[in-house]
């Protein structure tokens, strides 16, 4: 039950994450600790906003499906993006590279709270 809650507040904080970055990539973009100026970077953000939305729906789906064994695996899945932004967001700042406040710290959180819900899901919790 536990892990089906997570999963529904991740699948909707994916999907408004998405729509925000498509709607206003340069304030997303700031938000997710690498600003984005311009049209060509603008685009890279719109394609990452694209893949946050769809994997809200995936979690959606599987979730409507009830389908926790598979949820917990895309939950580990989706973990390593969000560590994976980590390491972009510190080296996409100019040096010296300390840590780079609320925007590791969120994409650090957003890792953890997806393994929780993997741990929770396949437990059965």
């Amino acid at each position: 039950m536990l892990g089906s809650v997570g999963a529904g507040l991740i699948a909707c904080g994916l999907v408004v994450l998405g729509l925000f970055a498509l709607v206003d990539p340069e304030r997303a973009s700031a938000a997710y600790g690498v600003p984005a100026l311009g049209v060509p970077a603008q685009t890279w953000v719109r394609a990452a906003a694209v893949r946050d939305l769809v994997l809200g729906l995936i979690f959606g789906a599987l979730l409507a499906h009830r389908d926790t064994e598979i949820l917990s695996g895309v939950s580990v899945l989706t973990a390593l993006i969000a560590v994976s932004d980590v390491s972009l967001v510190r080296a996409g700042r100019p040096r010296p590279r300390r840590v780079q406040g609320p925007a590791v710290l969120i994409h650090s959180a957003g890792a953890v709270a997806l393994l929780v819900v993997a741990a929770l899901l396949y437990l059965g919790r």
